[in-house]
């Protein structure tokens, strides 16, 4: 307690408010009391300013604030200690209303307990609730850690298709490659084949016709020698010309349907690399299908592993918010039984705050009907 207020000098209390000047109490020696008799001339001045006791209460209450925060104390048990003594003050200055104040600081020292209690009582589930946030965040870790490994694999393992893929598009643009300079070779030996085809035919064709020239040659000589006759030989010869022409159609017309024709053997040998190069691009384009199809199951398996982590942090959440339970107001029935006659229709729809409202106003309703008050103290309670 400072010392200001202990040495105090026995005084009046001032009337307030205004209308309450008529009365005026007489105390004992307190701490907030006022050190001479107060003259008619400043119980006026009263009327319109701050009375001097509730003046020297805030002043009081101001210096031990800030003794508090000059000494850093950050205890809401010392801070609320200075409240606690001015109350005290009131009450012993006020003598009249000490039942009252007393009954509403006993039943503020009660509910101010009652909650420590229920403080303690929390530790256990607080201690619970960490340890539980701290095994969730652990297996959430584990889980990242987990999935961070796997994704990583994912990737790694993903590179590698991408790569072999890659790979597999460039063997197949070589043998593409390969294959158009195949057809490029096969053309070009075949224009060579059907050149030396069409010159041997021609040859061939020179050949019978020197042939066919000797053997007239021949012919007409024996035919002079013998002395055969000229009308026959004409006739004979006109028929090789004839059997000459038949025979030059039908080179022509082999000549136009088997120009363009491919010797078997060569047709042979390019299908069967033709078929070979399909059978090498097919096995690839299964192998590429077989890696995209497990590319999209890990896929759906990341995006299971990301579903439960949601799920466990949803978990969490619902269990951080589900451990603060409401109080138990049936405990107060006891006490009051005329109050929660009619509580469900008091309690319809607020919170707990406004419940702890509710209580005190019943509380002080009933407070007041069993005090007895005289005329002269109306005032003040208005």
């Amino acid at each position: 307690m400072n010392s200001n207020f202990v040495n105090s000098a026995i005084g009046t209390l001032s009337t307030w408010p205004a209308y309450g000047a008529g009365q005026s109490i007489i105390q004992k020696h307190k701490p907030c009391a006022e050190s001479n008799i107060r003259s008619p001339r400043s119980e006026n001045a009263s009327a319109v300013s701050k009375p001097r006791y509730l003046e020297k209460l805030e002043s009081y209450l101001r210096r031990e604030l800030q003794a508090l925060d000059s000494a850093k104390i950050i205890s809401q048990e010392l801070r609320l200690q200075p409240y606690r003594d001015v109350f005290d003050f009131f009450m012993e200055d006020f003598k009249t209303y000490k039942p009252l104040l007393c009954a509403i600081k006993n039943e503020y020292e009660v509910t101010l307990a009652h909650q420590r209690e229920r403080i303690r009582s929390l530790e256990p589930l607080k201690a619970m609730l960490v340890s539980v946030s701290e095994q969730c965040d652990k297996r959430i870790q584990e889980i990242y850690e987990k999935e961070k490994h796997e994704v990583k694999t994912l990737k790694m393992e993903k590179d590698n298709l991408l790569k072999m893929i890659d790979n597999l598009k460039d063997e197949k643009i070589s043998l593409q490659a390969q294959v158009s300079k195949l057809q490029e070779e096969m053309e070009d030996v075949y224009l060579k084949y059907r050149n030396e085809c069409d010159a041997r035919k021609l040859l061939i064709s020179d050949i019978n016709e020197l042939k066919h020239q000797q053997e007239d040659l021949r012919l007409s000589q024996d035919h002079k020698e013998q002395g055969e006759d000229p009308v026959t030989l004409a006739i004979a010869l006109r028929m090789a010309r004839s059997d000459l022409a038949k025979t030059q159609v039908e080179l022509n017309t082999l000549k136009a349907d088997y120009g363009d024709v491919v010797p078997r053997r060569d047709f042979e040998k390019q299908e069967k690399t033709l078929a070979v190069c399909v059978e090498k691009t097919e096995l690839l384009q299964k192998d590429l299908s077989q890696l995209q199809k497990e590319h999209k199951s890990l896929l759906q398996i990341n995006q299971q592993v990301v579903q439960e982590r949601d799920s466990l942090s949803k978990e969490l959440e619902d269990l951080q918010r589900s451990t603060s339970p409401g109080p138990l107001w049936e405990k107060c029935v006891d006490i009051f039984p005329e109050i929660f006659q009619r509580w469900s229709k008091l309690s319809d729809g607020k919170t707990s705050g406004q419940l702890v409202d509710v209580l005190l106003t019943e509380l002080g309703k009933r407070i007041l009907k069993d005090k007895d008050f005289f005329p002269g103290m109306v005032g003040l309670f208005l």
